[in-house]
């Protein structure tokens, strides 16, 4: 059938040199029209059918050519020209209906499964053939004619879609019981790769044309994709299990459980340390609040006096039924009278002062503690605070 080929397209060109000759006689036209009807009916009995043969066979017979082409002109014909005109155009458009709506209903359907594909790629194949060399019925003036064409189908009354996916449907069986006979744990990618192209072969074993192609192999690619996506998910767990496995075994050891207690133990000695710490805190916590107190009492005082020289010192109401002897041992008089102590004696008194109560001069009592200043010439000591070193004992009044 392809042999033919080239001999109809050197037939086409040698008879396309005719396209622009004037038309036949229209007495010719009746014989003409028998000789194109004899050409489509040979060239299909005798399986000779190509894309083009409708034209070829229009060229061999130019009175039908000119019908199609509508060269005629009727008005300047005799009655018995006109007549036979008409006769031949009616016999013409006929067969031409006729021919449309025997093969698009009936031939091309035949044909097809005469070629008996088994395979979606044969289908698509041969359908793809018969298309292009029946595609003339599909051109003007054969498109003008109501027929409607008999979808492809297999001896079994399979489409292409529906073969397709029973092919689909024997591939992923194929997989799936190639890996059912090897562990599901232990099978690699390579094996897989090698059972799918195993699988591959016996679709495409049964191509017409005896090549190993697939029609739409993606869809395959996609299936091969999801079995071993559920492979390997199978895989993962297997592998999880086994994980959690040794973990428990592990977690139930000897030496792992005396961990586990000497951890909780260590935890607890915490916990009882932290608690006894805040127990002794708290239970310290009066003790140390009066002391708080009297530091910050203590602050204010030398504060006090630090301002003393800026703010007026209010004297304290003086008991007019003063015991002399009792004050006299417990204070001492300040004035410019000094001694050297180690201690360096306090030149000038900057620390709190009591009143004589009856001449109501500065005295201090002998256990105060307060600042004083060492202002001989000279003397390495300045500004001292009653913490440092031993307390002074004899004071001079500074003046204020």
């Amino acid at each position: 059938m392809n042999a033919l080929r080239p001999l109809l397209s050197v037939s086409l060109l040698a008879l396309s040199t005719l396209v622009n000759a004037a038309p036949p006689p229209i007495e010719q036209a009746s014989a003409d029209v028998e000789g194109y009807i004899r050409c489509i009916q040979d060239t299909y009995a005798t399986n000779r059918w190509q894309s083009g043969t409708i034209a070829a066979c229009r060229v061999s017979n130019p009175a039908v050519r000119s019908l199609r082409e509508g060269d005629y002109v009727s008005v300047t014909f005799t009655r018995a020209q006109n007549d036979l005109y008409e006769q031949s155009r009616k016999q013409w458009i006929e067969f031409d209906k006729a021919l449309r709506v025997q093969l698009l209903s009936k031939k091309l359907g035949e044909l097809f499964q005469s070629a008996n594909p088994v395979t979606a790629y044969s289908f698509q194949r041969v359908a793809s053939d018969l298309d292009t060399r029946f595609a003339e019925l599909n051109e003007a003036p054969f498109s003008w004619y109501p027929a409607t064409k008999a979808p492809y189908t297999t001896v079994n009354g399979l489409s292409l879609a529906s073969l397709h996916n029973a092919e689909l449907a024997q591939f992923t069986r194929c997989l799936e019981n190639a890996t059912a006979r090897l562990s599901a744990s232990s099978i690699r990618r390579t094996t897989f790769d090698t059972n799918v192209t195993a699988c591959y072969g016996e679709t495409a074993a049964l191509n017409s044309d005896g090549s190993k192609a697939l029609y739409q192999p993606q869809d395959f690619s996609s299936v091969a994709e999801q079995v071993w996506a559920q492979i390997a998910s199978q895989q993962a767990r297997a592998q999880e299990a086994e994980r959690q496995r040794l973990a428990k075994e592990e977690a139930e050891s000897w030496p792992n459980r005396l961990k586990v207690l000497l951890k909780q133990a260590f935890i607890w000695v915490l916990v009882i340390g932290g608690l006894f710490i805040a127990w002794t805190v708290v239970r310290n916590l009066p003790d140390t609040i009066p002391e708080q107190g009297a530091g910050r009492r203590r602050r204010e005082r030398d504060d006090d006096n630090e301002h003393g020289d800026r703010q007026p010192r209010e004297r304290k109401q003086v008991d007019r039924k003063p015991d002399l002897n009792t004050f006299t041992l417990k204070h001492r008089k300040i004035s410019k009278l000094t001694t050297k102590h180690l201690c360096a004696s306090c030149t000038h008194w900057m620390g709190p002062r009591t009143p004589h109560p009856v001449n109501s001069e500065p005295y201090v009592k002998l256990d105060a503690v307060g600042k004083c200043v060492k202002k001989r010439a000279g003397s390495p000591y300045g500004m001292k605070r009653y913490n440092e070193g031993f307390h002074c004992k004899d004071f001079s009044d500074i003046g204020y």
